[in-house]
């Protein structure tokens, strides 16, 4: 089980307060939440949370389901992501929750909220969702920096595939969450 939020702070599906957007500085931030985040939730493709505080903007979180391209990964790796009773050799593809955005509000007031309290609160949804519908694997696709990488290890992610060119250089990770 994860462990929940050490802090209390509002938090709200993303369709009403997604209209705080223009208080955004980052305009990656800015172009995710204006179109994609949106259009995503009404057509339930993904759930994004804004945190707020005191009607202070602290950050938000995006999950989603996908389906995860296994087939070019080694047999090591393969077994770690599926199920035990299905064979890595034959499988090319496994369902998956995606975290896909964790984003703070570096101009937010309260210093003692970080992206370490997003991502927590995101694998929780995700863990109440599993206990309904099963699953097991998380992924994300971290930015290639040692300290942000890091941070995901902490949580239990582990590395696996080849870096890709995004935006960024990215590094494809993942989470056994019934390990947790």
């Amino acid at each position: 089980m994860v462990k929940p939020l050490k802090k209390k702070l509002n938090v709200a599906l993303s369709i009403g307060l997604i209209l705080l957007l223009i208080v955004l500085r980052t305009q990656m931030w800015s172009f995710f939440l204006r179109d994609k985040a949106f259009d995503s939730e009404l057509h339930h493709l993904t759930r994004t949370y804004l945190y707020t505080l005191n009607e202070e903007w602290l950050g938000f979180s995006t999950i989603s389901l996908k389906v995860l391209q296994i087939g070019a990964l080694e047999l090591a790796v393969k077994k770690k992501l599926i199920a035990s009773s299905k064979s890595p050799k034959n499988t090319t593809e496994i369902p998956a929750y995606l975290v896909a955005q964790v984003a703070k509000n570096d101009s937010c007031s309260m210093e003692e909220f970080c992206a370490s309290d997003m991502l927590t609160h995101a694998i929780q949804e995700i863990d109440n969702a599993r206990g309904i519908v099963g699953g097991k694997i998380v992924i994300l696709d971290s930015v290639n920096v040692d300290k942000v990488i890091e941070k995901y290890e902490s949580f239990g992610f582990m590395k696996y595939g080849e870096l890709f060119n995004g935006p960024q250089w990215l590094q494809p990770m993942f989470l056994d969450i019934s390990k947790q």
